[in-house]
């Protein structure tokens, strides 16, 4: 990180630079970023050097896959963010009360970063899979999947800066790191298909009314495929990005606010209007503190 941070304060919020063999663009512009990833997706490649990287974590999934299988899976999760699907709040607040479990009362440090990484973990597994990690409970076998997670995470961007070299690299931790989250994720897989063979799934698609039945990934990429490769890849892929990218931004969040006094009196004045209630989706909407406060931290 402190290098990254070295190299943009050197040559900007975009630029080139050789590595490893290619020439890839380092961008943190948001508008670069939204670009790249979203908006303008197919104009942007992706280098031989992420896939070899990401590949034995996530598959072909959108981390490292791109053109029509890219956009497939895109297309299969995007329905899991709409505005009825964001708006149930209780998973939220569920694994919060366990989060908030786990911070001294006693006003001693705590390491937020572990916590919200767990924390992530137990949310994003709830609405991909419909069922939590539990990372955050006092168990053992959870924990290893968190930790799984971590290595293979820490692993994953050391191997895309060896270039040429990767396809020398071997560490035995980051296979068993990889044996741990297959196994987990196999559980999800066994049960996509069982469900594609199920009546319920076929109730579904025929078109029975199902009221305000909550979207779950893993459901409705059964519906999709029995292929269960494209399952595992599809899975594994969405559960890493849910996880790192969010528990990164809520830990950055809280550090500048622990040392930004003014920021974090103005948010909690601005929370403080929901009287302690979880908010509708249009009252978070309608949250511009919070708003500009998330945003900014995701620039600094």
């Amino acid at each position: 990180m402190d290098t990254s941070t070295k190299w943009f304060e050197e040559n900007g919020g975009t630029f080139c630079m050789r590595m490893g063999g290619g020439k890839p663009v380092w961008t943190r512009d948001p508008e670069n970023v939204k670009a790249a990833l979203a908006s303008k997706a197919e104009d942007f490649d992706i280098p031989w050097m992420r896939i070899k990287a990401f590949y034995p974590v996530t598959g072909d999934s959108a981390f490292s896959s791109k053109g029509a299988v890219w956009s497939h899976g895109r297309a299969l999760l995007r329905p899991a963010f709409t505005k009825l699907q964001i708006s149930n709040f209780d998973i939220y607040e569920k694994n919060f009360q366990k989060f908030s479990k786990h911070i001294p009362s006693d006003g001693s440090t705590v390491d937020l970063q572990e916590l919200f990484k767990r924390f992530t973990l137990d949310t994003t597994s709830e609405i991909l899979f419909g069922e939590s990690v539990n990372s955050l409970d006092s168990n053992v076998t959870t924990k290893d999947i968190s930790n799984a997670f971590d290595y293979v995470s820490k692993e994953i961007f050391a191997r895309s800066n060896l270039g040429l070299l990767i396809f020398i690299y071997w560490d035995s931790k980051f296979t068993y790191a990889c044996k741990v989250l297959d196994a987990y994720i196999k559980e999800f897989v066994d049960k996509a298909v069982n469900f594609r063979a199920s009546a319920k799934a076929i109730e579904d698609e025929e078109g029975q009314p199902s009221g305000k039945k909550r979207y779950i990934f893993l459901e409705e990429l059964a519906k999709d495929t029995s292929d269960r490769k494209l399952l595992r890849d599809q899975l594994a892929g969405n559960l890493a990005a849910g996880r790192d990218t969010t528990a990164g931004l809520l830990t950055n969040t809280f550090w500048l606010l622990a040392r930004h006094a003014n920021a974090l009196q103005t948010l909690r004045t601005e929370v403080a209007q929901l009287n302690g209630k979880l908010p509708t989706y249009d009252q978070l909407n309608s949250m511009t503190y919070l708003r500009w406060v998330l945003n900014e931290s995701k620039l600094a």
